[in-house]
């Protein structure tokens, strides 16, 4: 797979000025960004002589994991004395996991490889789960790439880019005095987000458009897949993703020029397929009969929440016979346990049950050792 050398625009980005200031917490990935602030961000807020009374007294906080899965969705921009851009060091490993799976499903040709990952890495969290951590995805899936060194680099790379995409949109909040609470209304957060995004990528389309591109695509990229987990619990972070990424792409388009036309189509087409899913019961129905073992868990989550709990558990049920989807194990024991599935009587419904929650927890989750 051929990416477009990016190393030397980084490069560019070399003296040192002070506006952002990293607070340090001895997080992990707290050096990458400080790197990414001191080389890219900096230089780059310098010549912003307009917005300097605010970029100059901002702190960049890398927050330490705590083993809460909503920290996978935490970079936020915070108001204050001082101005705070709070990102997690859970947040910065996401990142580069999806960054990773989106190569190796390139590689692939496995267009849902990132969806069934993220489902795996969400339910691996604590506290749901207590048995062993979520294993990178080359390791989940047993992918050995050609060139492991390349493969790195260009995961490093792109994390860097995006990372830059996700710092800039949170000076953007700070810039335009752009936040909310839960209480605003859609139509309020999905306006200041966009002056934030456009914010950003003005700052970096005069002279490395395609920066910004690929930044805001992997960066939105990762946004969009916490939020199709998270929608399982009913939580979403950002709003229409597709919409996010658009205005960027003819940048990228115009930046690559016609020696990087290929890598241009296939980010285009895959940010369309990608983000124009609605995650529907439709969508997921033509993907079973596709023959996509996987689309039986998602499915099965939408049909619970209608109401509709016998075909669930049917769907349930498959998820786990045909993929193995380690959640599924949950729902199962509990769909014989209270006999939406059942084995001709009552008493085999519930020794099933039984096996099944012992199935879920040895798999780790804290939910199904209640049942035992």
């Amino acid at each position: 797979m051929k990416y477009y050398r990016w190393s030397l625009i980084i490069a560019l980005f070399s003296f040192q000025t002070q506006a952002l200031e990293v607070y340090p917490t001895g997080a992990r990935y707290e050096n990458l960004v400080m790197d990414i602030v001191n080389n890219t961000i900096n230089p780059l807020l310098s010549s912003r002589w307009e917005d300097k009374d605010v970029t100059d007294n901002i702190w960049v906080i890398v927050e330490p994991a705590n083993g809460i899965a909503n920290s996978f969705g935490r970079a936020v921009a915070l108001p204050g004395n001082p101005r705070r851009i709070i990102i997690s060091e859970d947040f910065i490993y996401g990142l580069g996991q999806y960054i990773a799976a989106d190569i190796i499903s390139y590689e692939l040709n496995d267009h849902h490889l990132t969806e069934r990952y993220f489902n795996y890495l969400f339910w691996r969290l604590r506290p749901v789960n207590e048995g062993p951590p979520p294993v990178t995805v080359d390791k989940w899936i047993n992918f050995t790439p050609e060139n492991l060194g390349s493969y790195q680099r260009n995961i490093l790379t792109f994390q860097w880019l995006a990372l830059t995409d996700v710092l800039l949109h949170e000076v953007g909040h700070h810039v335009n005095d752009g936040f909310y609470t839960h209480n605003t209304s859609a139509a309020i957060i999905r306006r200041i987000e966009a002056e934030a995004d456009n914010w950003s990528r003005e700052a970096l389309a005069d002279e490395f458009p395609g920066v910004s591109s690929i930044g805001r695509i992997f960066s939105v990229g990762y946004i969009y897949e916490l939020d199709r987990v998270l929608q399982q619990i009913g939580s979403q972070t950002h709003p229409p993703h597709l919409n996010r990424i658009l205005g960027t792409i003819g940048d990228l388009c115009i930046e690559l020029g016609e020696s990087q036309k290929d890598l241009c189509e296939r980010l285009y087409v895959d940010a369309i397929r990608r983000f124009e899913s609605k995650g529907t019961e439709e969508e997921y129905e033509a993907r079973v009969a596709e023959g996509e073992a996987y689309a039986h868990f998602p499915l099965a989550n939408i049909l619970l929440r209608r109401g509709n709990i016998e075909e669930a558990c049917r769907h349930y049920k498959l998820a786990w016979d045909k993929a193995r989807v380690e959640r599924a194990a949950v729902h199962v024991g509990s769909c014989y346990d209270n006999v939406y599935l059942r084995d001709k009587t009552n008493v085999e419904a519930l020794q099933q049950a039984k096996r099944f929650y012992a199935i879920a927890a040895d798999l780790g989750f804290v939910d199904a050792r209640a049942y035992i």
